[in-house]
């Protein structure tokens, strides 16, 4: 059974301090749009990315009101615009997204924030002790939200609270029947306001399901944590304490756990021994598809952490994320936040291993996560492909006695090794192509040696100047680089083939050229004095060895 909870922001400043908790709503997609210009009124759908536990999902509705100054650029039809940022200010939204930008001032808003839950989460969860709670706010930096509910609420309201970076009463709690943010100085003043009906969440505290924690079950945030939960373990006339959760069984003080020391105890539901501290099952012989504590209700130190290791350009320097996708695998591409702004990018993974919670490969709280495994690449090259082959002027050299003019403006150049094109900004441009065949070096022999030059030269909001193809060099070996003082590429073997993609000038040292990881080569600036001089270069013959330097002869026509 499912049941849905939803949560109701009229105000920007609540908003405001929504959105620094969810990160301003970055990763998150518009899924619908919809503007009536006669009523001036808006409404947008936005589908979270946070991961919520046992099939739970959140799905939130802008609703505005005397929309203004209604402003949208670069932005496809609808379908699933990808959010980097939402910035409010007084009554202006403004929406970057991945493609494209949206803003509008509004008079009046509501934003619904709707949690679909599934009963098994309010059955599995268990609550942590009150203490622990405070501790983790108190002291550890991952925390952002927390979403909960009291057991004993017929309406199932949710509540929020979570930390910020204020300098100032960081602490907050916010729920759905009351539109105002209540701000804390400590984390203890937050769990001592008696701000609901009354009392205060300590102490409603055994009445407490928690829901989500940043988005994700409770034992997945926890298994983040730099520090442990201080771990108190006791016996009573019931049974055995374990930081307040009580259980049949006692300690056995007798026996010890090889890795900490610490006396071991017995749990009568599993008829085994067991380490509280390690969290683990002591007897090798009988075997338990779970920890003795699930969820896990401590941070347990010997938790195996899923990382990988990507690289930014080809052969460079390493750098370790933590990736808990395991369908993320060697060779395949990511999406990694980097450097202070976070600035989204794509790598490929070289490594993907595990390490313990207690031994990573780099501290915990500065680790930074993968965002998603990029999917491939076929499909969207596939579609510009086939546009450009029916639509546009095609330079096809798979056919027999194949011609073309040196002088008529393409779209698109057909090899027996694939297909090339340029793109502007994103956008495919007409080019012009030459060659000289047979080469002038005669020793060093290449099956086809093209150059391709974009026809357009007066390029406006230049972000980059692109060779793209459809041939899979994700699936190629890299040989070597083609860079020397006037140009720069990068040389593959796919398959049979030598292949080697290069851009060069005759008189710029290397202005405003780069290569992106898979080696590449594009134009990152425009130099308007120089904007005869570039030329692309696609080369290819039947391999022989690394050691053949017919492609490097052959870059420059």
């Amino acid at each position: 059974m499912r049941r849905e909870q939803k949560r109701y922001i009229h105000d920007i400043d609540t908003l405001k301090t929504y959105l620094k908790a969810v990160n301003h709503f970055r990763g998150y997609k518009i899924s619908s749009f919809s503007f009536d210009h006669q009523n001036y009124s808006l409404t947008i759908t936005i589908n979270s990315s946070r991961i919520l536990p046992h099939g739970a999902h959140e799905v939130l509705q802008l609703i505005a009101a005397g929309v203004r100054n209604f402003f949208i650029k670069d932005v496809d039809k609808p379908a699933e615009w990808l959010i980097n940022e939402l910035q409010v200010s007084e009554g202006m939204f403004q929406f970057q997204l991945e493609y494209g930008y949206l803003s509008f001032e509004v008079k009046a808003f509501s934003l619904i924030i709707s949690n679909n839950l599934n009963d098994k989460t309010t059955k599995k969860m268990v609550s942590v002790d009150v203490n622990d709670m405070i501790q983790v706010f108190k002291y550890d930096s991952h925390i952002n939200d927390m979403s909960f509910s009291f057991k004993q609420d017929e309406t199932k309201i949710l509540h929020y609270i979570g930390v910020t970076k204020e300098a100032h009463d960081p602490y907050w709690s916010y729920f759905s029947d009351d539109s105002g943010v209540k701000r804390f100085h400590t984390a203890e003043e937050l769990f001592n306001a008696k701000i609901y009906n009354g009392q205060s969440l300590r102490e409603r505290w055994s009445e407490v399901t928690i829901v989500h924690m940043n988005g994700m079950p409770t034992e997945e945030c926890f298994s983040q944590f730099e520090k442990s939960i201080k771990i108190r373990v006791g016996e009573s006339v019931v049974g055995l304490d374990l930081n307040n959760i009580t259980v049949e069984g006692h300690i056995i003080k007798d026996k010890v756990c090889h890795s900490c020391g610490a006396n071991a105890c017995y749990v009568l539901k599993y008829d085994n021994i067991f380490c509280p501290y390690c969290n683990k099952w002591l007897d090798e012989n009988r075997h338990h598809h779970n920890q003795p504590f699930q969820p896990e209700l401590i941070w347990n130190r010997y938790k195996l952490l899923r990382f990988c290791q990507v690289e930014f350009s080809r052969g460079g320097k390493a750098y370790t994320y933590y990736c808990s996708d395991q369908n993320v695998q060697k060779g395949d591409w990511v999406i990694v936040p980097v450097g202070i702004s976070n600035i989204e990018k794509e790598v490929q993974v070289v490594k993907t291993f595990q390490a313990t919670t207690n031994h990573p490969p780099y501290p915990l709280h500065k680790v930074k996560t993968v965002l998603r495994k990029q999917p491939s690449l076929s499909e969207e090259v596939a579609n510009t492909v086939e546009k450009l082959v029916k639509l546009g002027k095609v330079c096809d050299l798979t056919k027999r006695n194949s011609d073309f003019d040196v002088w008529k403006e393409y779209d698109i150049l057909i090899t027996p090794i694939g297909h090339f094109w340029l793109e502007y900004n994103g956008e495919p441009v007409t080019m012009l192509i030459e060659t000289i065949f047979p080469s002038h070096h005669a020793m060093f022999f290449v099956e086809g040696a093209y150059y391709l030059k974009p026809c357009r030269r007066e390029l406006k909001d230049f972000k980059h100047l692109k060779v793209c193809t459809d041939v899979n060099l994700r699936k190629a070996r890299y040989i070597d680089n083609l860079g020397i003082r006037r140009q720069d590429g990068s040389r593959w073997r796919l398959d049979d083939y030598d292949v080697g993609i290069a851009i060069h000038s005759q008189n710029v040292i290397n202005r405003g050229v780069t290569t992106n990881v898979l080696g590449m080569p594009y134009l990152e600036s425009w130099h308007d004095e120089y904007k005869y001089e570039y030329i692309f270069s696609v080369i290819w013959k039947y391999y022989e060895s690394d050691e053949d330097a017919s492609l490097w002869f052959n870059v420059v026509k």
